[in-house]
């Protein structure tokens, strides 16, 4: 058998301050979304009659039902097949808060499943002792309604995590150094399904009565009946907590729970959903960054929680009401007596520095938000602090024109030495004299200029008979040498000419 797939390093853990901005995001999408929810109309107006009815629940409270857990790869079942039921259980009674239940079962995937396949898990509920398939005897399809979740989530695969350990300088052994530049989403396993049943028997005067983040939750019969709602709940299902399917997982075990929920924990949990999720959808939140609000609210003291809150809501009020000082007072000055330009430019540089480094490390939004706006800021006062610094009335004579002519030449300046240092001068290239800046290389045998040079001028010159002309002597030197050599074979091919001419003085 393989060996089942690692599941991920766990994520590290989140600060304070990401969670509580995941928390004033939500505050802030629940006022927008409350603002701009559409008003209800009431059913017949404008002078249509709509004949409303009850809706009444279908199932009331403490009334006892059967239940039948099915894993399938398809998404839509009309027809049960029994050889898919993994749990059942009889008996489960409505509204009871005690009525928790629990089952693990180890399911062993499919090769389809295995290579980013979907699952599903299907739930029957239905009075006890009813057929549940159509083709059945007894079947009624107003006794029993039905649920499905799915059990695999298509992300990312996890990074790689070797790196190096700075305390020790030793490279962690344990994979290879690879990085890859594309993202690779794969399909990840559910291992933890909680099935509640919501406590939630109203009576309503109709259909259109129900609010709408309720409505939407309900199934109906048609007499506008409605069943109760089932849940499943993965709110605290972390991504950490998820494996990554492949062709070496054999077998997983998964953990299913069934029991009731109320009805304002329902609710809170749905809105919290939908919220993280509109979040993600606009660009406000990274994938997976809800799970720091989750893992601070399992494993945090509520008491620190709450603290950490009211101190988070303080800094977000003070810190726009230093920006708004700050704008203020810049706005209304005049001069820059008492002030620094160059302070103004360090401090401006700094933000920007850790502006940069906020958006390469993937920062919250709302961190993102107020040092973008900061960062602005400080740029809107350099360019306030340099206008004020530079008295124009003492340069009166330095127009635009000439200070642009000025930049213009420095750019010219620029590009010329961009020029010589990547049109660099080719040595090996001989002008129309056939020399080059290239020392060549000797051949075998031959014996160096210089040197034969060297030779001529230390051999004696031939006697002169009175009345005989000096031979004219040639000037040799080396066709090609470097300008290092040129003046020491200059002076070597020149001396024979002196040797001649001091022994016809002699004679």
């Amino acid at each position: 058998m393989a060996d089942v797939a690692p599941v991920p390093p766990p994520a590290p853990r989140a600060t304070m301050g990401g969670a509580m901005g995941t928390v004033l995001r939500m505050v802030a999408m629940y006022m927008v979304m409350s603002y701009l929810r559409p008003t209800a109309k009431a059913p017949g107006a404008g002078g249509l009659a709509v004949t409303m009815s009850k809706s009444l629940p279908k199932f009331q409270k403490g009334y006892l039902l059967d239940m039948y857990v099915f894993l399938s790869e398809q998404q839509a079942m009309r027809h049960y097949d029994m050889s898919e039921l993994i749990w059942s259980e009889t008996g489960i009674e409505l509204g009871n808060t005690k009525e928790k239940r629990s089952y693990t079962v180890k399911y062993e995937p499919s090769k389809a499943v295995q290579t980013n396949g979907s699952l599903f898990l299907h739930v029957v509920f239905a009075k006890p002792k009813k057929p549940i398939n159509p083709g059945d005897p007894g079947y009624d399809e107003g006794v029993l309604f039905t649920g499905v979740h799915k059990l695999t989530k298509y992300m990312a695969k996890p990074k790689n995590d070797t790196g190096v350990n700075l305390l020790s300088q030793d490279a962690l052994p344990t994979k290879d150094m690879v990085y890859n530049k594309t993202v690779d989403i794969i399909s990840f396993f559910k291992p933890n399904v909680t099935i509640q049943l919501v406590d939630h028997f109203v009576t309503y005067a109709s259909r259109h009565a129900i609010p709408e983040q309720i409505r939407q939750s309900l199934q109906f019969d048609e007499y506008d009946h409605h069943y109760p709602i089932i849940y499943f709940n993965e709110f605290w299902l972390l991504r950490d907590k998820m494996l990554p399917m492949n062709k070496t997982v054999d077998s997983v075990d998964l953990f299913l729970d069934v029991g009731p929920v109320s009805m304002w924990w329902w609710q809170l949990l749905s809105s919290m959903e939908k919220s993280f999720s509109t979040q993600q959808g606009w660009g406000m939140q990274q994938e997976g960054e809800s799970d720091e609000l989750k893992r601070v609210l399992l494993e945090g003291n509520p008491i620190l929680l709450a603290v950490t809150f009211v101190v988070s809501m303080l800094h977000t009020v003070f810190d726009l009401l230093a920006f708004k000082n700050d704008i203020g007072f810049w706005k209304a000055n005049k001069s820059m007596e008492g002030l620094s330009a160059k302070t103004v430019l360090i401090n401006a540089v700094c933000q920007l520095v850790i502006l940069g480094y906020l958006f390469d490390n993937d920062t919250s939004f709302v961190v993102l938000l107020s040092a973008t706006l900061g960062t602005g800021i400080e740029i809107w006062k350099v360019s306030k602090a340099f206008k004020m610094s530079i008295d124009r009335t003492k340069f009166p004579y330095i127009k635009l024109e000439d200070r642009l002519s000025v930049f213009r030449d420095d750019l010219v300046f620029l590009v010329y030495i961009y020029q010589r240092w990547i049109y660099r001068v080719d040595l090996t290239r001989t002008n129309e004299f056939g020399f080059s800046g290239e020392e060549p290389k000797p051949e075998e045998g031959a014996v160096p200029a210089i040197e034969a040079s060297v030779e001529r001028s230390a051999a004696p010159a031939p006697e002169l008979s009175e009345g005989e002309a000096e031979p004219s002597t040639p000037r040799r030197a080396s066709a090609r040498v470097n300008k290092g050599k040129k003046g020491a074979a200059a002076a070597a091919a020149t001396t024979p000419v002196p040797a001649a001419a001091e022994n016809k003085k002699g004679k």
